[in-house]
């Protein structure tokens, strides 16, 4: 009796180990393609009418040289490696002209000079066609579509361990040359511009604000506030459909003892500037608009979640298996391009999911064990219609 009592045990805790598993497995149908990196990512834009994908590398060693990577997004092919610059900080894209303009601020990689050039690229043929010199390193920039002027958003001076005030320039992108210049909040992070509205938003991560600036002459408008100082919002988005921003959070870095995992998505209504919500989310690092679908992508450690852009609610999550540093939508051909620089990753625990007083009484479940593992550089393309 007690064999037969033990075999059905057995029998039951194999078949509910079967179901559980097959759960927890994560939605990894809509990967297209992942190619390895030698070189870590800095940042990728999308362009939607030729559905191509560009994805800025930075040197990773003394006498080498950046690259940026460009693919067709549907396939994941690879049409042109470019090499240009040092220290790729930022990029954007005209769509019309078919033109990629990169920043490289060379003091962002440790050297002491703090000078900064812009590279033109011909989209089409991969060829640097001019180089611009620049009078400040760039963290971000953005293309005015509607004026065809070029918004770089640059950091303030690190004086006694603080930083001053950021700044944005509105620029000639023929020229590289500033038309006019705007004051920011501390530390800017991200910017995105309205075409619409004129609007232009950028993250401020230390003040925990977004400043909104017109995008013609950089005069400010409004500051929105996202909570107490320092902050951690690093990434800005704007539905130009739906007339919302989003900014996210990371988690607060705590001086001690276990570090916060909760960061967050603040949804935020474009003509008012008023903060409609706050979503919590843990560990997210990246934030991607699909305006075709109306949905707010978010890059976290635990995959991509796809939410609903007015309620916030989470609609799935696409496994990525790794943590991203950046997130680009083409809303054209359903593309999501994922980046992420090299680490190292926990190995996942098949059987986790078992308390621990059942685990040490089963023979066949390996007992808890941490190993790490490699992660090379990477960039992915999710097809966001599977």
């Amino acid at each position: 009796m007690r064999i037969r009592y033990a075999a059905a045990l057995a029998v039951v805790t194999v078949a509910i180990i079967g179901i559980v598993m097959s759960a927890r497995r994560g939605d990894n149908t809509s990967l297209v393609r992942t190619m390895a990196l030698t070189q870590n990512p800095t940042a990728v834009v999308v362009d939607t009418r030729s559905d191509r994908a560009i994805v800025a590398l930075e040197a990773d060693r003394p006498g080498t040289l950046g690259h940026a990577l460009i693919l067709d997004d549907k396939t994941g092919e690879l049409l042109h490696t470019v090499d240009v610059g040092l220290a790729l900080s930022a990029l954007t894209i005209d769509e019309r002209a078919g033109r990629v303009y990169l920043a490289d601020s060379v003091a962002s990689a440790g050297l002491p000079s703090a000078t900064a050039t812009l590279y033109a690229l011909d989209e089409q043929s991969g060829r640097v066609s001019r180089n611009m010199a620049l009078d400040v390193p760039v963290v971000a920039m953005a293309l005015d579509n509607k004026s065809g002027r070029l918004l770089t958003v640059s950091r303030g001076a690190l004086v006694n361990g603080a930083y001053g005030t950021g700044t944005v320039a509105v620029r000639d992108a023929a020229m590289g040359t500033a038309l006019y210049t705007g004051t920011v909040g501390m530390y800017p992070t991200s910017i995105a511009i309205d075409a619409r509205s004129q609007q232009v938003f950028i993250a401020n991560l230390l003040d925990n604000s977004v400043s909104v600036l017109d995008a013609r002459n950089g005069h400010p408008l409004r500051t929105i506030t996202l909570g107490p100082p320092p902050g951690r919002v690093v990434a800005i988005a704007v539905d130009a459909r739906a007339r919302h921003v989003f900014a996210l959070s990371l988690p607060p870095t705590i001086a001690g003892g276990p570090q916060p995992t909760l960061g967050g998505l603040a949804m935020i209504d474009l003509a008012t500037g008023r903060l409609t919500r706050t979503i919590g989310l843990r560990n997210p690092a990246a934030l991607a608009v699909d305006e075709r679908t109306g949905r707010v992508l978010v890059a976290t450690g635990g995959g991509i979640q796809v939410r609903d852009g007015v309620s916030g609610r989470l609609l799935r999550t696409i496994s990525t298996g790794v943590s991203p540093s950046a997130l680009a939508v083409d809303d054209r051909s359903g593309r999501a391009i994922l980046i992420r620089g090299d680490g190292a990753a926990r190995d996942s625990d098949a059987w986790a999911w078992v308390p621990g007083w059942l685990r040490a009484r089963l023979p066949f479940v390996p007992q808890p064990s941490i190993h790490f593992h490699a992660i090379p550089a990477s960039v992915s393309i999710f097809d966001l219609t599977r």
